[in-house]
Protein backbone atom coordinates (compact mmCIF):
# COMPACT_ATOMS: atom_id res chain seq x y z
CA UNK A 1 0.00 0.00 0.00
CA UNK A 2 2.84 2.33 0.93
CA UNK A 3 4.61 1.40 -2.29
CA UNK A 4 1.46 2.21 -4.32
CA UNK A 5 1.12 5.64 -2.72
CA UNK A 6 4.82 6.26 -3.33
CA UNK A 7 4.44 5.46 -7.05
CA UNK A 8 1.42 7.77 -7.30
CA UNK A 9 3.44 10.59 -5.74
CA UNK A 10 6.29 10.11 -8.22
CA UNK A 11 3.84 10.06 -11.14
CA UNK A 12 2.22 13.30 -9.92
CA UNK A 13 5.61 15.01 -9.55
CA UNK A 14 6.56 13.98 -13.09
CA UNK A 15 3.20 15.20 -14.40
CA UNK A 16 3.55 18.76 -13.00
CA UNK A 17 6.18 19.98 -15.56
CA UNK A 18 4.04 18.66 -18.40
CA UNK A 19 1.03 20.46 -16.99
CA UNK A 20 2.97 23.71 -16.63
CA UNK A 21 4.41 23.35 -20.12
CA UNK A 22 0.93 22.85 -21.54
CA UNK A 23 -0.39 25.88 -19.62
CA UNK A 24 2.50 28.03 -20.79
CA UNK A 25 1.96 26.86 -24.33
CA UNK A 26 -1.74 27.73 -24.09
CA UNK A 27 -0.97 31.19 -22.71
CA UNK A 28 1.65 31.72 -25.40
CA UNK A 29 -0.82 30.72 -28.09
CA UNK A 30 -3.39 33.05 -26.54
CA UNK A 31 -0.90 35.93 -26.56
CA UNK A 32 -0.01 35.20 -30.17
CA UNK A 33 -3.68 35.05 -31.07
CA UNK A 34 -4.29 38.36 -29.32
CA UNK A 35 -1.33 40.00 -31.05
CA UNK A 36 -2.45 38.69 -34.44
CA UNK A 37 -5.75 40.55 -34.12
CA UNK A 38 -3.91 43.87 -34.63
CA UNK A 39 -4.16 44.49 -38.37
CA UNK A 40 -1.54 46.52 -40.25
CA UNK A 41 -3.12 48.96 -42.73
CA UNK A 42 -0.41 49.96 -45.21
CA UNK A 43 -1.01 53.29 -46.96
CA UNK A 44 0.40 53.63 -50.47
CA UNK A 45 0.97 57.38 -50.81
CA UNK A 46 1.76 56.97 -54.52
CA UNK A 47 -1.74 55.69 -55.26
CA UNK A 48 -4.43 58.23 -54.53
CA UNK A 49 -7.97 57.89 -55.73
CA UNK A 50 -10.92 60.23 -56.11
CA UNK A 51 -14.29 59.40 -54.61
CA UNK A 52 -17.09 60.75 -56.81
CA UNK A 53 -20.50 60.14 -58.31
CA UNK A 54 -18.62 58.62 -61.26
CA UNK A 55 -17.54 55.67 -59.15
CA UNK A 56 -18.54 54.81 -55.59
CA UNK A 57 -20.23 57.92 -54.19
CA UNK A 58 -23.93 57.16 -53.82
CA UNK A 59 -27.26 58.51 -52.52
CA UNK A 60 -25.96 62.03 -51.96
CA UNK A 61 -28.27 64.47 -50.20
CA UNK A 62 -27.50 68.16 -49.65
CA UNK A 63 -28.75 70.13 -46.67
CA UNK A 64 -28.26 73.84 -47.12
CA UNK A 65 -28.03 75.51 -43.72
CA UNK A 66 -30.14 78.60 -43.17
CA UNK A 67 -28.25 81.88 -43.02
CA UNK A 68 -29.31 84.86 -40.93
CA UNK A 69 -27.61 87.20 -38.45
CA UNK A 70 -28.47 84.87 -35.56
CA UNK A 71 -26.79 81.78 -36.98
CA UNK A 72 -23.69 82.81 -38.93
CA UNK A 73 -21.12 80.04 -38.53
CA UNK A 74 -17.47 81.08 -38.61
CA UNK A 75 -15.99 77.57 -38.74
CA UNK A 76 -17.17 74.03 -38.15
CA UNK A 77 -15.02 72.35 -35.51
CA UNK A 78 -17.43 69.49 -34.84
CA UNK A 79 -20.69 68.32 -36.38
CA UNK A 80 -23.05 65.62 -35.14
CA UNK A 81 -26.54 64.69 -36.31
CA UNK A 82 -28.49 63.28 -33.36
CA UNK A 83 -32.20 62.44 -33.41
CA UNK A 84 -32.92 64.50 -36.53
CA UNK A 85 -31.01 67.55 -35.31
CA UNK A 86 -27.77 68.95 -36.69
CA UNK A 87 -25.42 70.23 -33.98
CA UNK A 88 -22.45 72.34 -35.06
CA UNK A 89 -19.73 73.66 -32.77
CA UNK A 90 -17.88 76.84 -33.79
CA UNK A 91 -15.21 76.85 -31.12
CA UNK A 92 -13.17 79.97 -31.85
CA UNK A 93 -14.96 82.45 -34.13
CA UNK A 94 -18.53 82.75 -32.89
CA UNK A 95 -17.85 80.52 -29.85
CA UNK A 96 -21.30 78.99 -30.16
CA UNK A 97 -23.13 75.71 -30.49
CA UNK A 98 -25.72 75.85 -33.29
CA UNK A 99 -28.72 73.61 -33.79
CA UNK A 100 -30.51 73.09 -37.15
CA UNK A 101 -33.17 70.62 -38.22
CA UNK A 102 -32.69 68.18 -41.09
CA UNK A 103 -34.14 70.71 -43.52
CA UNK A 104 -31.34 73.09 -42.57
CA UNK A 105 -33.65 75.45 -40.68
CA UNK A 106 -32.05 77.21 -37.73
CA UNK A 107 -33.50 76.17 -34.36
CA UNK A 108 -31.37 77.83 -31.68
CA UNK A 109 -27.82 78.44 -30.54
CA UNK A 110 -26.05 78.38 -27.20
CA UNK A 111 -23.90 81.49 -27.03
CA UNK A 112 -23.35 82.56 -23.46
CA UNK A 113 -19.98 84.25 -23.09
CA UNK A 114 -18.90 85.07 -19.56
CA UNK A 115 -18.14 83.67 -16.14
CA UNK A 116 -21.64 83.46 -14.67
CA UNK A 117 -23.97 80.46 -14.33
CA UNK A 118 -24.47 78.77 -17.69
CA UNK A 119 -21.75 80.87 -19.31
CA UNK A 120 -18.44 79.78 -20.82
CA UNK A 121 -15.19 81.31 -22.05
CA UNK A 122 -14.34 78.79 -24.77
CA UNK A 123 -16.62 75.87 -25.79
CA UNK A 124 -13.97 73.19 -26.27
CA UNK A 125 -16.42 70.30 -26.80
CA UNK A 126 -20.07 69.29 -26.63
CA UNK A 127 -22.09 66.12 -26.15
CA UNK A 128 -25.79 65.34 -26.48
CA UNK A 129 -27.13 62.48 -24.39
CA UNK A 130 -30.27 61.62 -22.42
CA UNK A 131 -32.12 64.76 -23.52
CA UNK A 132 -29.27 66.92 -22.30
CA UNK A 133 -26.72 69.08 -24.09
CA UNK A 134 -23.39 69.56 -22.35
CA UNK A 135 -20.70 72.11 -23.23
CA UNK A 136 -17.19 71.69 -21.82
CA UNK A 137 -15.28 74.86 -20.95
CA UNK A 138 -11.56 74.25 -20.36
CA UNK A 139 -10.89 77.79 -19.16
CA UNK A 140 -13.25 77.44 -16.23
CA UNK A 141 -12.91 73.64 -16.13
CA UNK A 142 -16.68 73.24 -16.16
CA UNK A 143 -19.18 70.83 -17.69
CA UNK A 144 -22.22 73.03 -18.33
CA UNK A 145 -25.56 71.30 -18.87
CA UNK A 146 -28.58 72.54 -20.83
CA UNK A 147 -31.89 70.96 -21.74
CA UNK A 148 -32.53 69.76 -25.26
CA UNK A 149 -33.68 73.26 -26.28
CA UNK A 150 -30.60 75.03 -24.94
CA UNK A 151 -31.95 76.22 -21.58
CA UNK A 152 -29.43 76.21 -18.73
CA UNK A 153 -29.78 73.46 -16.10
CA UNK A 154 -26.63 73.29 -13.99
CA UNK A 155 -22.86 72.92 -14.12
CA UNK A 156 -20.20 70.79 -12.45
CA UNK A 157 -16.45 71.10 -11.94
CA UNK A 158 -14.23 68.83 -14.06
CA UNK A 159 -11.16 67.18 -12.60
CA UNK A 160 -9.29 67.55 -15.92
CA UNK A 161 -9.38 69.80 -18.96
CA UNK A 162 -10.43 67.96 -22.09
CA UNK A 163 -9.69 67.85 -25.78
CA UNK A 164 -12.36 65.33 -26.80
CA UNK A 165 -15.06 63.55 -24.83
CA UNK A 166 -17.89 61.06 -25.39
CA UNK A 167 -20.60 60.04 -22.94
CA UNK A 168 -21.36 56.30 -22.86
CA UNK A 169 -24.79 54.86 -22.14
CA UNK A 170 -23.26 52.87 -19.27
CA UNK A 171 -22.74 56.05 -17.23
CA UNK A 172 -19.07 56.72 -17.90
CA UNK A 173 -17.19 59.15 -20.14
CA UNK A 174 -14.15 58.69 -22.37
CA UNK A 175 -11.84 61.70 -22.26
CA UNK A 176 -8.86 62.76 -24.37
CA UNK A 177 -7.11 65.20 -21.97
CA UNK A 178 -5.37 68.35 -23.16
CA UNK A 179 -1.81 69.56 -22.66
CA UNK A 180 -2.35 70.86 -19.13
CA UNK A 181 -1.83 67.41 -17.64
CA UNK A 182 1.67 66.69 -18.91
CA UNK A 183 3.87 65.17 -16.20
CA UNK A 184 0.98 64.66 -13.78
CA UNK A 185 -0.90 61.61 -12.55
CA UNK A 186 -3.33 62.11 -15.43
CA UNK A 187 -0.62 62.26 -18.09
CA UNK A 188 -2.45 59.68 -20.21
CA UNK A 189 -3.90 59.77 -23.71
CA UNK A 190 -7.23 58.29 -22.62
CA UNK A 191 -9.06 58.67 -19.32
CA UNK A 192 -12.23 56.88 -18.27
CA UNK A 193 -14.24 59.09 -15.90
CA UNK A 194 -17.69 59.45 -14.44
CA UNK A 195 -20.26 61.36 -16.51
CA UNK A 196 -19.40 64.68 -14.84
CA UNK A 197 -15.65 64.18 -15.42
CA UNK A 198 -15.26 64.63 -11.69
CA UNK A 199 -13.51 61.34 -10.96
CA UNK A 200 -10.96 59.36 -12.98
CA UNK A 201 -11.88 55.66 -13.03
CA UNK A 202 -9.19 54.31 -15.35
CA UNK A 203 -6.21 55.46 -17.41
CA UNK A 204 -4.82 54.19 -20.73
CA UNK A 205 -1.70 54.87 -22.86
CA UNK A 206 0.63 56.84 -20.58
CA UNK A 207 3.02 59.62 -21.56
CA UNK A 208 1.32 62.42 -23.49
CA UNK A 209 4.09 64.33 -25.28
CA UNK A 210 3.98 68.01 -26.08
CA UNK A 211 3.82 67.18 -29.77
CA UNK A 212 0.89 64.82 -29.30
CA UNK A 213 -1.02 67.51 -27.47
CA UNK A 214 -0.23 70.33 -29.91
CA UNK A 215 -1.21 68.21 -32.89
CA UNK A 216 -4.18 66.59 -31.23
CA UNK A 217 -7.05 65.33 -33.32
CA UNK A 218 -10.28 67.17 -34.06
CA UNK A 219 -12.38 64.09 -33.39
CA UNK A 220 -10.74 61.30 -31.42
CA UNK A 221 -13.77 59.00 -31.04
CA UNK A 222 -16.25 57.27 -33.32
CA UNK A 223 -19.19 55.25 -32.05
CA UNK A 224 -20.57 52.26 -33.88
CA UNK A 225 -22.84 49.72 -32.26
CA UNK A 226 -21.56 48.80 -28.81
CA UNK A 227 -17.98 50.02 -29.23
CA UNK A 228 -15.98 53.22 -29.76
CA UNK A 229 -12.94 53.70 -31.95
CA UNK A 230 -10.20 55.94 -30.55
CA UNK A 231 -7.07 57.55 -31.96
CA UNK A 232 -4.93 60.53 -30.99
CA UNK A 233 -2.22 62.94 -32.18
CA UNK A 234 1.18 61.69 -33.40
CA UNK A 235 -0.27 58.22 -33.30
CA UNK A 236 -0.59 55.49 -35.91
CA UNK A 237 -2.83 53.13 -33.95
CA UNK A 238 -6.63 52.92 -33.93
CA UNK A 239 -8.02 51.40 -30.73
CA UNK A 240 -11.41 50.02 -29.83
CA UNK A 241 -13.07 50.55 -26.46
CA UNK A 242 -15.68 47.93 -25.66
CA UNK A 243 -16.71 45.90 -22.62
CA UNK A 244 -15.02 48.56 -20.47
CA UNK A 245 -11.55 47.90 -21.87
CA UNK A 246 -9.26 49.35 -24.54
CA UNK A 247 -7.33 47.31 -27.09
CA UNK A 248 -5.41 48.16 -30.28
CA UNK A 249 -7.23 47.21 -33.45
CA UNK A 250 -5.36 48.67 -36.44
CA UNK A 251 -1.94 50.20 -37.07
CA UNK A 252 -1.88 52.64 -40.00
CA UNK A 253 1.51 52.28 -41.67
CA UNK A 254 2.81 55.35 -43.55
CA UNK A 255 6.26 53.78 -44.03
CA UNK A 256 9.18 56.20 -44.11
CA UNK A 257 6.74 59.12 -43.96
CA UNK A 258 5.72 58.35 -40.41
CA UNK A 259 6.57 61.17 -38.00
CA UNK A 260 9.53 60.08 -35.83
CA UNK A 261 8.83 59.72 -32.13
CA UNK A 262 11.71 62.07 -31.34
CA UNK A 263 9.75 64.89 -32.96
CA UNK A 264 6.77 64.13 -30.77
CA UNK A 265 9.02 64.53 -27.75
CA UNK A 266 10.50 67.82 -28.96
CA UNK A 267 9.60 71.33 -27.86
CA UNK A 268 7.03 73.18 -29.94
CA UNK A 269 9.59 75.33 -31.81
CA UNK A 270 11.63 72.27 -32.74
CA UNK A 271 8.50 70.55 -33.98
CA UNK A 272 7.60 73.47 -36.23
CA UNK A 273 11.11 73.64 -37.70
CA UNK A 274 11.28 69.89 -38.22
CA UNK A 275 7.91 69.73 -39.98
CA UNK A 276 7.76 72.81 -42.11
CA UNK A 277 11.43 73.30 -42.99
CA UNK A 278 12.16 69.71 -43.88
CA UNK A 279 12.04 68.17 -47.32
CA UNK A 280 10.59 65.01 -45.82
CA UNK A 281 6.94 64.43 -46.64
CA UNK A 282 5.85 63.70 -43.09
CA UNK A 283 2.33 62.40 -42.60
CA UNK A 284 0.56 64.00 -39.68
CA UNK A 285 -1.86 62.74 -37.12
CA UNK A 286 -5.01 60.74 -37.82
CA UNK A 287 -8.16 62.76 -37.17
CA UNK A 288 -11.92 62.87 -37.68
CA UNK A 289 -12.35 59.12 -37.36
CA UNK A 290 -15.75 57.75 -38.40
CA UNK A 291 -17.31 54.31 -38.78
CA UNK A 292 -20.47 52.84 -40.30
CA UNK A 293 -21.57 49.28 -41.10
CA UNK A 294 -19.19 48.94 -44.04
CA UNK A 295 -16.25 51.28 -43.59
CA UNK A 296 -13.89 53.07 -41.24
CA UNK A 297 -12.58 56.41 -42.46
CA UNK A 298 -9.90 58.69 -41.10
CA UNK A 299 -8.33 61.92 -42.38
CA UNK A 300 -4.61 62.57 -42.30
CA UNK A 301 -2.34 65.52 -43.04
CA UNK A 302 0.55 65.58 -45.49
CA UNK A 303 2.75 68.51 -44.53
CA UNK A 304 4.40 68.99 -47.92
CA UNK A 305 1.26 68.76 -50.04
CA UNK A 306 -1.27 71.59 -50.09
CA UNK A 307 -4.77 71.69 -51.45
CA UNK A 308 -5.62 68.03 -50.93
CA UNK A 309 -8.05 66.56 -48.42
CA UNK A 310 -6.40 63.24 -47.80
CA UNK A 311 -8.24 60.43 -46.08
CA UNK A 312 -8.14 56.67 -45.88
CA UNK A 313 -11.09 54.31 -46.20
CA UNK A 314 -10.95 50.80 -44.78
CA UNK A 315 -13.44 48.20 -46.00
CA UNK A 316 -14.52 45.88 -43.19
CA UNK A 317 -15.89 43.45 -45.77
CA UNK A 318 -12.76 43.02 -47.93
CA UNK A 319 -10.11 44.20 -45.42
CA UNK A 320 -8.81 46.52 -48.13
CA UNK A 321 -7.48 50.04 -47.52
CA UNK A 322 -8.04 52.90 -49.98
CA UNK A 323 -6.25 56.23 -50.10
CA UNK A 324 -8.26 59.23 -51.33
CA UNK A 325 -7.21 62.80 -52.07
CA UNK A 326 -10.65 64.32 -52.62
CA UNK A 327 -14.39 63.80 -52.90
CA UNK A 328 -16.04 65.36 -55.94
CA UNK A 329 -19.63 65.58 -57.16
CA UNK A 330 -19.38 66.03 -60.92
CA UNK A 331 -23.09 66.36 -61.60
CA UNK A 332 -23.14 69.84 -60.08
CA UNK A 333 -19.37 70.43 -59.96
CA UNK A 334 -18.53 70.82 -56.29
CA UNK A 335 -16.11 69.29 -53.84
CA UNK A 336 -16.85 67.73 -50.50
CA UNK A 337 -14.53 67.56 -47.50
CA UNK A 338 -13.69 64.18 -45.89
CA UNK A 339 -16.25 62.60 -43.53
CA UNK A 340 -16.71 64.14 -40.08
CA UNK A 341 -19.34 61.82 -38.62
CA UNK A 342 -22.03 59.26 -39.47
CA UNK A 343 -25.82 59.54 -39.42
CA UNK A 344 -28.13 56.61 -40.23
CA UNK A 345 -25.16 54.79 -41.73
CA UNK A 346 -24.45 57.69 -44.10
CA UNK A 347 -21.30 59.78 -43.92
CA UNK A 348 -21.63 63.45 -43.01
CA UNK A 349 -19.35 66.02 -44.67
CA UNK A 350 -19.13 69.74 -45.31
CA UNK A 351 -19.42 70.97 -48.89
CA UNK A 352 -16.44 73.09 -49.96
CA UNK A 353 -17.31 76.74 -50.60
CA UNK A 354 -14.99 77.03 -53.61
CA UNK A 355 -17.29 75.21 -56.03
CA UNK A 356 -16.47 75.66 -59.69
CA UNK A 357 -19.73 75.63 -61.61
CA UNK A 358 -21.91 78.75 -61.31
CA UNK A 359 -24.94 76.73 -62.34
CA UNK A 360 -24.79 75.01 -58.98
CA UNK A 361 -25.24 78.30 -57.07
CA UNK A 362 -28.89 77.47 -56.47
CA UNK A 363 -27.77 74.37 -54.60
CA UNK A 364 -24.76 75.69 -52.74
CA UNK A 365 -24.13 78.71 -50.51
CA UNK A 366 -22.08 81.71 -51.48
CA UNK A 367 -18.91 82.62 -49.63
CA UNK A 368 -20.92 84.75 -47.21
CA UNK A 369 -23.52 82.09 -46.41
CA UNK A 370 -23.47 79.15 -44.07
CA UNK A 371 -22.11 76.00 -45.71
CA UNK A 372 -24.09 73.05 -47.03
CA UNK A 373 -23.99 69.62 -45.43
CA UNK A 374 -23.62 66.47 -47.55
CA UNK A 375 -25.04 63.10 -46.49
CA UNK A 376 -23.96 60.20 -48.70
CA UNK A 377 -23.22 56.51 -48.93
CA UNK A 378 -20.19 54.76 -50.32
CA UNK A 379 -21.02 51.68 -52.36
CA UNK A 380 -19.85 48.35 -51.06
CA UNK A 381 -17.20 46.41 -52.94
CA UNK A 382 -14.79 49.13 -53.93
Amino acid sequence: MKMLNYLKLIAFILFIPLLLLNCNSSNSDKDKSSASTIEILTVNLDEKQELSDKNHLDSLKLIRLETNKECLIGSIDKIEIIEDRIYILDKFKSRSLFCFNLKGQFQFKIHRQGRGPGEFILPEEFTVSKNQISIYDNFRKLKINYDINGNYIDETKMIVSIRNVVQLDSGIALVKPNISYLNSENDYNLLVTDTNIGKVLNRYIPGVTRGESIFSVNKAFARHGDHYLFTYGFNDTIYTFESNSLKPLYVVDFGENKIPLKLAKSEAKEIDEAFFNSGQNYIGWLNDISENDDYITCSYTSFSIKGENNFILYSKESNELYNFSQIYYYKDSFKIYPPLSVYNNKFVSIVARDFENKSSSDLLPSGMDNPAIALYSIKRGL
